[in-house]
């Protein structure tokens, strides 16, 4: 129970702030390897940033991922620090 009120919470709290789209592209070690990524993202306060984004990863040939990650982005001046949290 205290997990669902958390998340309603979060959720109801960020639904009111106008949201940014955002489209990503990683190129990763491997040659064949790339991540690609489209989300969005609330401004929460000045130092907050709340998003949410859909992930697909080639990581060679025949291994790929789909996911969806939670991305919140705490920031200071010039930069921030955004931990990912998702499911693939």
């Amino acid at each position: 129970m205290k997990k669902y009120a958390l998340l309603l919470a979060l959720f109801s709290g960020i639904c009111f702030a106008k949201p940014q789209v955002y489209f990503g592209a990683d190129a990763l070690s491997n040659s064949s390897a790339y991540s690609l990524q489209s989300g969005f993202y609330f401004p929460v306060n000045q130092e907050l940033d709340f998003g949410y984004e859909l992930d697909f990863t080639q990581w060679n040939q025949d291994v790929h991922s789909f996911g969806i990650n939670i991305k919140p982005a705490f920031r200071k001046q010039q930069f921030y620090l955004a931990p990912i949290v998702g499911m693939h």
